[in-house]
């Protein structure tokens, strides 16, 4: 098995997958509501630019620097059987996007708020 399938296993029964995409799809609309400028076309090649795909694409890399295939099967199996598996559970893969969801709401509007403030100097 070669490691971008072991990333991929490793992605999909860790539930880190629907996860990861989810938070791509939640960064995109909140960007894209902040730039209703873009040509529809510019924003179809944007939308297809930033994937899940893509994501994994660029982390196949890194990960094949950090571990050999031995050591991503016994991640695989760390993360895919028993205690392991906890980590990726999706009540608290929610929990924990949520929080980021919210941090980054609430940065955006405290800057906002911040930069109107000024502005009434």
């Amino acid at each position: 098995m070669t490691k971008e399938q072991l990333i991929y296993i490793f992605l999909r029964k860790g539930n880190m997958y629907l996860s990861m995409k989810s938070s791509i799809l939640k960064t995109k609309e909140l960007v894209e509501s902040s730039c209703p400028n873009i040509l529809p076309e510019d924003l179809k090649k944007l939308r297809e630019k930033y994937t899940i795909e893509e994501y994994i694409r660029r982390l196949t890399p890194i990960i094949d620097e950090m571990f050999t295939i031995e050591e991503m099967e016994e991640i695989v199996k760390f993360y895919t059987i028993g205690v392991g598996r906890k980590i990726f559970d999706p009540d608290f893969l929610q929990k924990v996007g949520k929080i980021g969801k919210n941090i980054f709401l609430e940065m955006e509007s405290d800057y906002l708020r911040a930069n109107a403030k000024k502005k009434n100097i």
